[in-house]
């Protein structure tokens, strides 16, 4: 599930379909986007109108459902990530942007805006450099182990038999009871685990700042085997940092949003989000 857009070609305005089958039926809907306006008394009348007019949408020109481009934009998680970005960048520098991506699954935008909308990418993409991200890395490794949730309020892994969730954000990795309202059991930014029992999966978590501890059978991560044969976590320690983020880290956005504007700046016609 995510967002997409589509923008309507011009076939039609310049003659180059195969006939409408229901010529003085055929609008477009704000969109642009061609549609049947249907007056018929009979309901079995009017499915058939509708049935062949989709028919013939959908190979009436070069471009299927007369779409001039169609474009996945992004999953919702990926979307809400970039909207952070920008909010991270400030807003007062991208207010076409936050004026007319869409919070849903529908709306419309101009083909009067694509331009400068594509002129407000450009100027994020360019200062993306700038962009700080907060992630849970493995201090032993020396590598990122998760950029973080958006659902759950932060939790990775969610514990079935306690009950407890365990995750980070800004403030830290926490343990946390799901059962009890979220009651916060542990919170820590630089982490150590120990295993204590490999039958029972039972751990402990040490704050390596403060040396406070918590004990419960909510591991964190595999159990990995040593060259000894010892069974351990394969996350020993970790911590929550702020990083700069990785260049090209928006591309799988921009570069979708970047050709539907391109499409609606060529052909006139307004981008449709859904």
């Amino acid at each position: 599930m995510g967002i997409q857009a589509s923008v309507m070609c011009r076939c039609y305005a310049l003659g180059q379909t195969s006939p409408c089958p229901y010529p003085e039926a055929l609008q477009a809907d704000p969109a642009a986007m061609p549609s049947l306006r249907l007056d018929f008394d009979d309901l079995d009348e009017a499915a058939e109108a509708q049935e062949r007019f989709l028919a013939w949408l959908e190979r009436c020109c070069p471009h299927p459902r007369m779409e001039q481009r169609r474009e996945f934009i992004a999953s919702w998680r990926g979307y809400r990530r970039f909207v952070e970005a920008l909010e991270q960048l400030g807003e007062d520098a991208f207010p076409l942007l936050y004026e007319q991506l869409p919070e849903g699954q529908d709306g419309v935008t101009p083909a009067e805006l694509a331009q400068p909308m594509l002129e407000e990418l450009a100027q994020f993409e360019a200062g993306q450099t700038s962009l700080r991200q907060i992630v849970l890395f493995d201090d032993e490794r020396g590598q990122i182990i998760s950029m973080g949730s958006d659902v759950l309020k932060g939790a990775l892994a969610l514990d079935r038999l306690t009950g407890y969730d365990l995750g980070f954000d800004d403030l830290g990795f926490f343990v946390r009871d799901r059962l009890e309202l979220n009651r916060l059991l542990f919170r820590a930014r630089h982490v150590e685990q120990r295993l204590l029992s490999a039958e029972d999966l039972e751990v402990e978590y040490i704050d390596r700042d403060s040396g406070q501890s918590f004990r419960c059978r909510a591991a964190f991560g595999p159990r990995t085997t040593d060259a000894d044969g010892f069974v351990r976590m394969a996350f020993l320690r970790f911590s929550v940092q702020e990083q700069p983020m990785a260049t090209g880290r928006f591309d799988y956005i921009l570069q979708p949003l970047r050709r539907i504007l391109q499409a609606a700046h060529e052909t006139g016609h307004p981008v449709r989000w859904h």
